[in-house]
């Protein structure tokens, strides 16, 4: 990553929870930095590409800017009214569902994208499984996250997530004056780097894992103890086990 795009990384990640547009903008400007890898691995050549929980819609949005011709699918449980009026003039086709019991049938897409959905999910295997089975013999399946001993783990209430027992959400609501927090309220799991690469071997082949972004420490993610803390967030590039 170069200095310059660190640079406004940061910006746009300060200003992130100002407003749902920042959030959208933050998610916009991270899709165009991963788009080099996913292009290296045949998104362009994609014809229906799922994004599982897009949330603000960000990622997806920026990936149909690049590739008009191409079919985007949106799954959500929720699908945000926000994301709706961005969807509106792009081919990004919405569709209200759970993963771990997807709408679809077998063998649906060719290009499947789950970026910080998989902490959130408590039946991980059967995520997998259910992406497994959705995706084409050929597909690449992008999943990523922050694993739950790095910095950004905790998510909202990061960095307090290392404390012990109720201790977090105490200062969290007292200090923070916050009532809610994606640990505690948004079903996060305590998903480490090495329990989501146990989940996920059972049913792809790994390509790559590598920090998303801070690509010069990729070497010492291989390093136990260490590979759960020194990456923000972790990316897995996969093919479906044939």
């Amino acid at each position: 990553m170069r200095l310059s795009e660190f640079t406004t990384l940061l910006k746009l990640s300060a200003i992130r929870k100002q407003s749902v547009e920042n959030y959208f903008k933050f998610q916009r400007y991270q899709a165009s930095l991963i788009h080099k890898d996913l292009q290296k691995y045949g998104l362009q050549f994609a014809k229906r590409v799922l994004d599982i929980g897009s949330g603000i819609g960000g990622y997806v949005y920026e990936f149909s800017e690049k590739h008009e011709k191409t079919n985007f699918y949106s799954l959500d449980l929720n699908p945000l009214p926000f994301a709706q009026e961005k969807y509106k003039d792009k081919k990004i086709f919405t569709v209200r569902g759970d993963i771990t019991h997807p709408p679809f049938k077998d063998n649906s897409f060719d290009f499947i994208f789950a970026s910080s959905v998989i902490e959130h999910i408590e039946e991980q295997a059967r995520l997998t499984k259910s992406i497994a089975n959705i995706a084409t013999e050929n597909s690449l399946i992008y999943i990523s996250f922050p694993p739950f001993y790095s910095l950004m783990g905790g998510h909202s209430i990061s960095p307090l997530h290392y404390l012990p027992g109720n201790l977090p959400f105490y200062i969290y609501k007292n200090f923070y004056r916050q009532t809610q927090s994606s640990f505690k309220n948004y079903g996060l799991v305590k998903t480490t780097l090495r329990s989501a690469e146990n989940i996920i071997k059972n049913n792809f082949d790994i390509i790559d894992i590598k920090p998303r972004f801070f690509t010069s420490i990729k070497p010492l993610i291989k390093i136990p103890i260490l590979r759960e803390i020194i990456a923000p967030h972790i990316e897995f590039f996969l093919r479906p086990k044939k």
